[in-house]
Protein backbone atom coordinates (compact mmCIF):
# COMPACT_ATOMS: atom_id res chain seq x y z
CA UNK A 1 0.00 0.00 0.00
CA UNK A 2 1.51 3.23 -1.10
CA UNK A 3 2.37 5.84 1.45
CA UNK A 4 1.02 9.47 1.38
CA UNK A 5 2.04 12.78 2.36
CA UNK A 6 -0.49 15.33 2.23
CA UNK A 7 0.39 18.91 1.82
CA UNK A 8 -2.41 21.27 1.26
CA UNK A 9 -3.98 25.31 1.34
CA UNK A 10 -4.49 26.70 4.69
CA UNK A 11 -8.58 26.84 3.73
CA UNK A 12 -10.63 28.59 6.14
CA UNK A 13 -14.07 26.65 6.50
CA UNK A 14 -16.84 28.35 8.18
CA UNK A 15 -18.33 25.61 10.17
CA UNK A 16 -15.12 24.42 11.83
CA UNK A 17 -12.91 26.87 14.20
CA UNK A 18 18.63 15.80 -19.97
CA UNK A 19 21.46 16.56 -21.89
CA UNK A 20 21.45 13.90 -24.82
CA UNK A 21 17.96 15.49 -26.02
CA UNK A 22 17.07 17.50 -28.98
CA UNK A 23 14.08 19.09 -30.61
CA UNK A 24 13.82 17.44 -33.83
CA UNK A 25 11.24 14.37 -33.10
CA UNK A 26 9.20 13.26 -30.24
CA UNK A 27 7.66 10.39 -28.76
CA UNK A 28 4.60 9.88 -26.21
CA UNK A 29 3.65 6.50 -25.49
CA UNK A 30 1.84 4.84 -22.28
CA UNK A 31 3.26 2.91 -19.65
CA UNK A 32 1.40 -0.16 -21.03
CA UNK A 33 3.31 0.02 -24.20
CA UNK A 34 0.64 1.55 -26.27
CA UNK A 35 1.39 5.66 -28.21
CA UNK A 36 -0.40 8.06 -29.30
CA UNK A 37 -1.58 8.63 -33.00
CA UNK A 38 1.18 9.46 -35.40
CA UNK A 39 2.59 12.62 -37.16
CA UNK A 40 5.13 12.90 -39.43
CA UNK A 41 7.71 12.95 -36.74
CA UNK A 42 6.66 9.63 -35.84
CA UNK A 43 4.42 10.93 -32.48
CA UNK A 44 1.49 13.25 -32.63
CA UNK A 45 2.61 16.10 -29.99
CA UNK A 46 -0.45 18.71 -31.04
CA UNK A 47 -3.05 19.73 -29.40
CA UNK A 48 -3.91 15.69 -28.69
CA UNK A 49 -0.93 14.74 -26.96
CA UNK A 50 1.74 16.65 -24.93
CA UNK A 51 1.25 20.76 -26.28
CA UNK A 52 -1.74 22.89 -25.93
CA UNK A 53 -3.14 21.22 -23.13
CA UNK A 54 -3.18 22.84 -19.54
CA UNK A 55 -1.95 20.03 -17.51
CA UNK A 56 -2.47 19.97 -13.45
CA UNK A 57 -0.63 18.13 -11.60
CA UNK A 58 -2.33 15.26 -9.76
CA UNK A 59 0.55 13.64 -7.25
CA UNK A 60 4.46 13.45 -7.42
CA UNK A 61 5.49 9.84 -6.27
CA UNK A 62 8.79 8.66 -5.49
CA UNK A 63 10.43 5.58 -6.07
CA UNK A 64 8.87 4.17 -2.36
CA UNK A 65 5.58 4.66 -3.52
CA UNK A 66 5.32 8.04 -1.35
CA UNK A 67 3.17 10.48 -3.07
CA UNK A 68 2.56 14.70 -2.18
CA UNK A 69 -0.07 16.43 -3.54
CA UNK A 70 -1.80 19.94 -2.80
CA UNK A 71 -4.72 21.44 -3.47
CA UNK A 72 -3.88 24.10 -4.99
CA UNK A 73 -3.49 23.84 -8.67
CA UNK A 74 0.04 23.20 -9.59
CA UNK A 75 0.18 23.39 -13.70
CA UNK A 76 2.19 23.06 -16.90
CA UNK A 77 1.49 23.66 -20.51
CA UNK A 78 3.37 22.96 -23.43
CA UNK A 79 3.67 24.95 -26.60
CA UNK A 80 5.36 23.84 -30.08
CA UNK A 81 7.11 26.82 -29.92
CA UNK A 82 8.98 24.26 -26.95
CA UNK A 83 7.77 27.28 -24.25
CA UNK A 84 6.62 25.65 -21.10
CA UNK A 85 4.40 27.87 -19.16
CA UNK A 86 3.83 26.80 -15.22
CA UNK A 87 2.22 27.63 -12.13
CA UNK A 88 1.99 27.07 -8.44
CA UNK A 89 0.69 29.06 -5.17
CA UNK A 90 4.06 31.01 -5.36
CA UNK A 91 2.43 31.97 -9.25
CA UNK A 92 3.85 31.81 -12.13
CA UNK A 93 6.87 30.33 -13.90
CA UNK A 94 8.49 29.45 -17.33
CA UNK A 95 11.28 27.89 -19.45
CA UNK A 96 12.38 26.35 -22.38
CA UNK A 97 12.03 22.84 -23.34
CA UNK A 98 13.87 19.91 -25.73
CA UNK A 99 13.21 16.85 -26.61
CA UNK A 100 13.64 13.35 -28.64
CA UNK A 101 11.68 10.47 -28.82
CA UNK A 102 10.51 10.67 -25.02
CA UNK A 103 13.53 12.09 -23.40
CA UNK A 104 12.67 15.65 -22.24
CA UNK A 105 14.79 18.37 -20.21
CA UNK A 106 14.26 21.96 -19.28
CA UNK A 107 16.73 24.37 -21.06
CA UNK A 108 15.83 27.26 -18.44
CA UNK A 109 16.09 25.54 -14.85
CA UNK A 110 12.91 26.65 -13.18
CA UNK A 111 13.11 27.76 -9.54
CA UNK A 112 11.41 28.29 -6.58
CA UNK A 113 10.69 32.17 -6.60
CA UNK A 114 12.71 34.50 -3.35
CA UNK A 115 9.75 36.44 -3.58
CA UNK A 116 7.76 33.20 -2.42
CA UNK A 117 6.97 33.42 1.46
CA UNK A 118 6.77 30.47 3.62
CA UNK A 119 3.72 28.82 3.63
CA UNK A 120 2.71 25.11 4.51
CA UNK A 121 2.80 24.44 0.63
CA UNK A 122 6.59 25.41 0.73
CA UNK A 123 8.49 21.83 1.51
CA UNK A 124 5.91 20.55 -1.55
CA UNK A 125 6.87 23.27 -3.87
CA UNK A 126 10.86 23.05 -2.80
CA UNK A 127 10.32 19.06 -3.91
CA UNK A 128 8.21 19.94 -7.12
CA UNK A 129 11.29 22.51 -8.58
CA UNK A 130 13.74 20.09 -7.94
CA UNK A 131 11.94 17.11 -9.31
CA UNK A 132 11.00 19.20 -12.61
CA UNK A 133 15.21 20.32 -12.73
CA UNK A 134 15.73 16.59 -12.94
CA UNK A 135 12.93 15.67 -15.72
CA UNK A 136 14.59 13.28 -18.05
CA UNK A 137 11.47 11.49 -19.55
CA UNK A 138 8.03 11.68 -20.48
CA UNK A 139 5.08 10.17 -21.68
CA UNK A 140 1.31 11.39 -22.95
CA UNK A 141 -1.80 8.59 -22.57
CA UNK A 142 -4.69 10.14 -23.02
CA UNK A 143 -5.61 12.62 -20.77
CA UNK A 144 -2.30 11.52 -18.31
CA UNK A 145 1.53 13.35 -18.61
CA UNK A 146 3.74 11.16 -16.80
CA UNK A 147 7.03 13.39 -16.39
CA UNK A 148 9.93 10.67 -15.41
CA UNK A 149 13.08 12.22 -13.39
CA UNK A 150 16.44 10.97 -13.31
CA UNK A 151 16.26 9.66 -9.36
CA UNK A 152 12.98 7.66 -10.61
CA UNK A 153 9.95 10.47 -9.33
CA UNK A 154 7.24 10.49 -11.18
CA UNK A 155 5.11 13.70 -11.61
CA UNK A 156 1.54 12.70 -12.69
CA UNK A 157 -0.62 15.59 -14.34
CA UNK A 158 -4.18 15.02 -15.60
CA UNK A 159 -6.48 17.51 -17.56
CA UNK A 160 -9.84 18.17 -15.97
CA UNK A 161 -11.99 16.72 -18.10
CA UNK A 162 -14.71 14.44 -17.06
CA UNK A 163 -13.77 11.18 -15.27
CA UNK A 164 -17.11 9.04 -16.37
CA UNK A 165 -19.76 9.27 -18.41
CA UNK A 166 -22.91 10.67 -15.85
CA UNK A 167 -20.77 12.95 -13.11
CA UNK A 168 -22.65 14.51 -10.49
CA UNK A 169 -23.98 17.86 -10.48
CA UNK A 170 -22.49 20.32 -8.25
CA UNK A 171 -24.90 22.17 -6.53
CA UNK A 172 -24.94 25.92 -6.19
CA UNK A 173 -21.84 28.08 -6.95
CA UNK A 174 -18.01 28.55 -6.22
CA UNK A 175 -18.03 31.32 -3.42
CA UNK A 176 -14.18 32.09 -2.86
CA UNK A 177 -11.46 33.08 -4.82
CA UNK A 178 -9.10 30.61 -2.95
CA UNK A 179 -7.16 28.53 -6.22
CA UNK A 180 -8.08 25.54 -4.15
CA UNK A 181 -11.86 24.08 -4.68
CA UNK A 182 -13.70 24.04 -1.13
CA UNK A 183 -17.18 21.55 -1.47
CA UNK A 184 -19.24 19.91 0.62
CA UNK A 185 -19.77 15.91 0.52
CA UNK A 186 -22.96 13.49 1.41
CA UNK A 187 -22.65 9.93 1.23
CA UNK A 188 -24.83 7.00 2.31
CA UNK A 189 -21.84 5.33 4.45
CA UNK A 190 -20.53 6.38 7.62
CA UNK A 191 -18.53 9.38 6.91
CA UNK A 192 -15.60 8.26 9.11
CA UNK A 193 -15.15 5.43 6.06
CA UNK A 194 -15.66 7.33 3.44
CA UNK A 195 -13.22 10.15 4.76
CA UNK A 196 -10.66 6.71 5.10
CA UNK A 197 -11.04 6.06 1.49
CA UNK A 198 -10.57 9.21 0.55
CA UNK A 199 -7.42 9.86 1.85
CA UNK A 200 -6.34 6.82 0.83
CA UNK A 201 -7.30 7.26 -2.51
CA UNK A 202 -6.50 11.35 -3.27
CA UNK A 203 -3.46 12.74 -1.65
CA UNK A 204 -3.88 16.31 -2.08
CA UNK A 205 -7.29 16.22 -0.13
CA UNK A 206 -7.56 18.24 2.84
CA UNK A 207 -10.26 17.48 5.24
CA UNK A 208 -12.85 20.51 7.01
CA UNK A 209 -15.66 20.26 8.94
CA UNK A 210 -18.09 17.22 9.71
CA UNK A 211 -21.21 18.64 9.80
CA UNK A 212 -23.59 15.72 10.39
CA UNK A 213 -22.70 12.01 10.05
CA UNK A 214 -23.68 11.93 6.29
CA UNK A 215 -21.60 14.93 5.37
CA UNK A 216 -18.33 16.45 5.28
CA UNK A 217 -16.26 19.46 3.82
CA UNK A 218 -12.99 18.74 1.48
CA UNK A 219 -10.61 20.85 -0.37
CA UNK A 220 -9.10 19.56 -3.25
CA UNK A 221 -7.98 20.57 -6.78
CA UNK A 222 -9.71 20.92 -9.80
CA UNK A 223 -9.12 16.92 -10.93
CA UNK A 224 -9.67 15.29 -7.77
CA UNK A 225 -12.93 16.79 -7.76
CA UNK A 226 -13.64 15.40 -11.22
CA UNK A 227 -13.09 12.31 -9.81
CA UNK A 228 -15.43 12.73 -6.69
CA UNK A 229 -18.18 13.25 -9.43
CA UNK A 230 -17.35 10.39 -10.43
CA UNK A 231 -18.07 8.43 -7.03
CA UNK A 232 -20.81 5.72 -6.18
CA UNK A 233 -20.33 6.44 -2.56
CA UNK A 234 -20.95 10.35 -2.63
CA UNK A 235 -24.25 11.18 -3.29
CA UNK A 236 -24.36 14.90 -2.82
CA UNK A 237 -21.57 17.20 -4.39
CA UNK A 238 -22.14 21.70 -3.58
CA UNK A 239 -19.90 24.56 -2.80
Amino acid sequence: MKRILLWGAVVSLVACGGDNTDNTSSSSSSSGGSSSSSSSSGVDISSGGLTDVLWHLRYMENELGVRQASDVPMTLRFDEDLHMDGTTSCGPFGSTYRFRHDAISFTDAPNLPFACPPSPWSPLEQNYYAALNSVVRFSVDDARLTLLTENNMRLIYETTDSKCATPTTIAGEKTTDLPSISVSLTSDQPIDVLIQRLRGDYPDLQIGCSTSDSQIQVSVNPVTLQYLRCRSDITTISY
